[in-house]
């Protein structure tokens, strides 16, 4: 990029930019890194606004692009939905990594926990809807709120006596 060269055909860029984000790209704030100026050319190019694209970046949108053939469809979704609080795209990125990404630990009977895969490892931004998803995210937050924990460990009682504090004896100067 330093000899001329444009960003777009840089080799193992971490994400597939338009001209139009190659651009934006260009213009990103003098204090981005590189990670933050190529989100800035991802969201700006698509037609988001700051306010979104400041809050992309902190979450590890802003600096992560594994999986990003779907995560720039997820950012495509945000930009094509404006009116979407920016509250809501951290814990939408939270709930959608969640349901196709994260291993879920299952607590089985008797305490055992046994590791599983993602819930959804198809899930896909295709047709989804702003209040569906939604919708989604309040029944995932309310599951997490009411999910059984792991049971509680407890110990054998030792063969050592119990130990009772009654006071001090000041008469003898020592305790009782």
């Amino acid at each position: 990029m330093g000899r001329g060269q444009n960003i777009r055909t840089v080799a193992d860029l971490p994400l597939v930019l338009s001209k139009r984000m190659a651009h934006e790209f260009l213009q990103a704030p003098d204090h981005y890194t590189i990670d933050e100026a190529l989100r800035w050319g991802q969201v700006v190019g698509q037609g988001g606004s700051q306010e979104l694209l400041e809050t992309l970046l902190a979450t590890e949108l802003g600096h992560c692009f594994a999986n990003e053939e779907f995560w720039r469809t997820v950012v495509h979704f945000f930009t094509e939905n404006p009116l979407l609080a920016p509250t809501y795209v951290g814990p939408i990125i939270d709930y959608i990594h969640h349901r196709k990404y994260a291993l879920q630990d299952l607590v089985q009977p008797g305490g055992k926990i046994e590791t599983a895969p993602p819930p959804e490892p198809n899930f896909s931004m295709k047709s989804r809807g702003v209040a569906k998803l939604l919708d989604q995210l309040e029944a995932w937050h309310r599951q997490l709120n009411h999910e059984e924990k792991a049971p509680e460990v407890q110990w054998k009682k030792s063969n050592i006596a119990d130990y009772y504090y009654k006071g001090k004896d000041d008469e003898n100067g020592g305790f009782l």
